[in-house]
């Protein structure tokens, strides 16, 4: 009983439950379709599951407002100059996250 109840818990992509090791990104088919769009250009989540992360994403996000300043990746030296408003790292070598 114990081994059907393993493999039940390990069914993996298709076996109608989105399990923590799956999302719209890695198994549509249990945990939904993705949408075609990044839906929230702040959340650090590829929502549109394209590979581009909010700001990067610039068809979706280029004229969202949150997204006037430098892009993940880019120097900066305060939060406010990041599109993310996330300003991280050592100083003189802190980027937007």
């Amino acid at each position: 009983m114990g081994e059907f109840c393993r493999q039940v818990r390990t069914g993996g992509c298709g076996d109608g439950i989105c399990d923590l090791s799956e999302d719209r990104c890695t198994c549509a088919a249990d945990c939904g379709v993705p949408p075609t769009v990044e839906l929230d250009c702040t959340d650090g989540v590829d929502d549109d599951c394209d590979g581009d992360i909010d700001c990067d994403d610039l068809l979706d996000c280029g004229l969202d407002p949150a997204c006037n300043g430098s892009a993940v990746g880019d120097p900066c030296v305060d939060d406010g100059e990041c599109c993310t408003n996330k300003c991280k790292g050592a100083a003189g070598r802190k980027t937007c996250k």
